[in-house]
């Protein structure tokens, strides 16, 4: 993929502004002065002043252990860090419903850019109550973090930017071979997430099936499809380059937004790969392609729901034009084109419940059990 100085410069102040400056430390950073009094052993060098490079590596050390302790769960869950693949951070909670036949399921993506977040943001959803209630189970699951330095191409436990959302295929893929086991109907499963989560759950649903009958792994074998998608505050794509002509601003628009003289990460490192020529081979395109979900999009597609409370203005901070109403606006008109059931839902500016919202969704979508 061949950008200009200006779109690449554009592109990566993007995918790299979630940073701050190198040079904010404790001592003139509010954020930082918090995470040491926090995490206090995040000060490497044991000099009472934490630098981001200090926070940045402390967060990397610590995000690649996968959780073990459940945090506030409103309910145990059956089945809590259920390994679906090699990886640590391969792992997802299940909760079973009591009922006799097999069941429907919600399966919750956690955002955080790809490199935070765990599956332990469900807690505070109320999903998990509403569902078993109604007897619908509920999985909440965990995937890899991005590469977000040279540094994490030598580190197996992270993966570039696509693996992310294979695991999130995964994740299904195993469920649905867990099926019998836990009682759930594999016909039924609606996957949605906020943010990063809810990228990945478009991709999961728009994507071709992943099944492969002659895989050795039984796991693969299982078809990746789902029967609906929650897209919450999320993205249609992650090619940052169509968000231009997605969002209607300039660059000139944003500079006062992001900052554009924030260390550069190349593309290629984001997606998992040494040298920029590897994103020209056949393997490069493919994982660009699995990352730009939109273009996925057909005709048989599972139906949408898209949630979006922020306002339609000139984007006054960073998470303002990730999460920007008009990313969900051109998804749905991405649906509409295609002849995909999907309903919007955008609160401009205004408190709604998504979660609520998009459960209600769920029930009509779901019918009777």
């Amino acid at each position: 993929m061949k950008l200009s100085k200006t779109s690449k410069s554009l592109m990566l102040a993007l995918l790299c502004a979630s940073s701050v400056f190198a040079a904010q430390t404790s001592e003139n950073s509010q954020r930082l002065k918090k995470a040491l009094k926090q995490y206090p052993e995040a000060d490497a060098n044991g000099d009472g002043v934490l630098t981001m490079k200090e926070a940045q590596d402390f967060k990397k050390k610590k995000g690649n252990k996968a959780t073990k302790k459940q945090v506030n769960y409103p309910v145990k869950p059956t089945f809590a860090n259920e390994k679906y693949g090699d990886y640590d951070r391969n792992i997802l909670d299940f909760w079973q419903a009591d009922i006799k036949k097999p069941g429907p399921l919600l399966v919750y993506i956690h955002g955080g850019g790809f490199s935070s977040g765990s599956k332990e943001k469900l807690a505070g959803r109320g999903i998990i109550e509403k569902a078993l209630k109604k007897g619908i189970h509920v999985a909440s699951i965990n995937y890899r973090y991005k590469c977000t330095s040279a540094e994490d191409l030598k580190d197996p436990q992270r993966t570039g930017l696509a693996g992310c959302f294979l695991d999130g295929a995964r994740a299904i893929q195993h469920i649905k071979y867990k099926a019998s086991e836990w009682n759930v109907d594999k016909e039924r499963i609606i996957v949605f997430g906020s943010s990063a989560g809810g990228g990945i759950a478009l991709f999961v649903g728009f994507y071709d099936d992943l099944a492969d009958p002659d895989a050795k792994d039984k796991v693969l074998r299982e078809s990746s499809r789902v029967y609906a998608i929650g897209h919450m505050s999320s993205q249609p794509t992650y090619i940052i380059e169509k968000w231009k002509d997605i969002l209607g601003y300039s660059r000139e628009d944003l500079e006062g937004v992001v900052t554009m003289e924030k260390a550069e990460l190349p593309t290629n490192i984001k997606m998992g790969f040494s040298k920029e020529s590897d994103l020209e081979t056949e393997l490069g395109k493919k994982y660009l392609s699995i990352i730009d979900m939109q273009e996925h999009a057909d005709p048989n597609d599972p139906p949408v729901f898209i949630f979006n409370s922020g306002k339609d203005a000139m984007p006054k901070h960073y998470g303002h034009i990730v999460h920007h109403p008009k990313l969900s606006m051109h998804l749905d008109q991405v649906c509409k084109t295609n002849k995909i059931e999907s309903k919007l839902v955008l609160g401009h500016g205004k408190r709604l419940d998504a979660y609520d919202e998009l459960f209600q969704w769920c029930m009509k979508q779901l019918g009777p059990n």
